[in-house]
């Protein structure tokens, strides 16, 4: 008589259920912590100065503790004493060179920012002397006759045209440094340039109802300083054509 073994299979689903549940519960009796909270029981605190353009900054830092300090100095690298160190302007920058009309003087770095506006803008001597010479290029004209063409045209000689540094808009100076520009539908157009940020002494900045379509991300310093600002019915359209310092003047633009 054959005997028949009788083998006890043993199921595995128990087992895999009691792995998912400890699983599960691991899971859940884990605290998810966050490591950039610096009130975190578990993370050491470091209060120091939290800002790298401080002299004192400290890297290990992680509660501002009000002790930064600062380079007070000349930020405009156009001045003779420009000194690269500083993080704040102290109104100490003295001009390399100036000019000297009227028996006035005025500060280079200043005229020219004026002159890179006037280039841009397509107002001084380069441009309309470009325009005669296009006249005087076409066949069987001379420069009598190109004369002619551009006075009909605009009204004027290419001298009369020319717009230079101390006559774009109406300028208060003051110890050699452009404090007020106003520069009011003055054909002003394009782009507000990086050397803009050199007109470090400027408080008042009227410059409303051109054709300016962009600013410098580098001028915030200026603009922060000024005491009256301007730049409404222009056609700064665009949220990438102007730095967030400006934002707040952005109104009445021209974006049709």
């Amino acid at each position: 008589m054959t005997k028949m073994r009788h083998i006890n299979k043993v199921s595995t689903l128990p087992i895999i259920y009691t792995l998912i549940g400890l699983f599960l519960f691991g899971s859940a009796c884990t605290v998810k912590r966050d490591w950039n909270n610096p009130f975190d029981p578990e993370k050491s605190i470091h209060p120091g100065c939290v800002d790298p353009n401080a002299i004192n900054f400290d890297p290990d830092a992680n509660i501002d503790d009000g002790s930064c300090e600062y380079v007070w100095g000349c930020t405009d690298e156009f001045a003779a004493n420009y000194d690269p160190n500083a993080f704040y302007d102290d109104g100490s920058c003295i001009c390399e060179s100036y000019l000297v009309s009227d028996g006035n003087s005025y500060c280079q770095s200043d005229l020219d920012v004026l002159q890179n506006i006037i280039d841009i803008s397509d107002l001084g001597e380069d441009y309309w002397w470009g325009v005669y010479s296009e006249y005087l290029s076409l066949p069987l004209v001379d420069s009598t006759i190109a004369f002619i063409l551009f006075q009909a045209q605009y009204g004027g000689s290419p001298e009369d045209k020319m717009i230079t540094p101390l006559i774009l808009g109406s300028q208060l100076w003051e110890n050699s440094r452009l404090v007020e520009w106003d520069c009011i539908s003055c054909s002003l157009k394009g782009v507000i340039p990086d050397s803009f940020q050199h007109l470090v002494e400027l408080k008042k900045l009227l410059i409303s109802d051109n054709n300016i379509n962009y600013l410098s991300w580098d001028i915030c310093d200026v603009i922060l300083n000024l005491d009256e600002f301007d730049i409404s019915g222009n056609e700064i359209c665009e949220e990438d054509s102007y730095p967030e310092c400006v934002g707040p003047f952005i109104i009445d633009q021209n974006c049709e």
